[in-house]
């Protein structure tokens, strides 16, 4: 994950900015009178912030979206590569309810039960710490706009488990 979502910026870590990876989050020092410039890098995609003194910047956005309608829902028990056992697919729409732009979406799996794994994932297959980039226009996720994301997810076997995704973006 820490190749999928990184801040740098042109001050050292501590001394003036900090960057939280638990809670993405980033914060300029009150003390520090000058403004900051950070690059953010979010699924390969990057775009640099300015970040005024005693700012903080959440990266979190999953209070921005809803989901204003259930998920779809299909499983497919065809066995599959690897000794799958089959795969559970989840289509569902995210819409932005805020008055701020989300620029750069990027999910990442935060909890996925029963050694199962996301076979749609940015990168490599993986369950915890996997990311997928939605597909929306221009990178950018408009404040009422929606966008629709499938999680495809490889079962190691046929039983109820645990899936849980954040939200992940530049909101400005």
């Amino acid at each position: 994950m820490a190749n999928e979502f990184i801040v740098t910026s042109t001050l050292k870590h501590g001394n003036g900015i900090k960057f939280d990876p638990d809670t993405f989050t980033i914060m300029a020092s009150s003390r520090n009178p000058d403004m900051i410039l950070a690059d953010v890098v979010s699924g390969g995609r990057n775009t640099s912030l300015t970040i005024n003194p005693g700012q903080k910047i959440e990266f979190l956005t999953n209070e921005l979206v809803a989901q204003l309608k259930a998920p779809e829902t299909s499983l497919d028990t065809e066995p599959g590569v690897g000794g799958l056992k089959g795969t559970f697919t989840i289509t569902t729409t995210f819409t932005n309810v805020s008055s701020k732009s989300i620029i750069f979406p990027l999910f990442v799996v935060m909890e996925l039960s029963g050694d199962n794994f996301l076979l749609n994932a940015d990168g490599k297959t993986t369950g915890v710490d996997a990311t997928l980039n939605p597909d929306v226009s221009n990178e950018v996720l408009l404040p009422g706009e929606s966008m629709t994301a499938d999680f495809v997810i490889g079962l190691q076997d046929l039983e109820e488990f645990t899936f849980i995704v954040d939200l992940l973006g530049v909101p400005k």
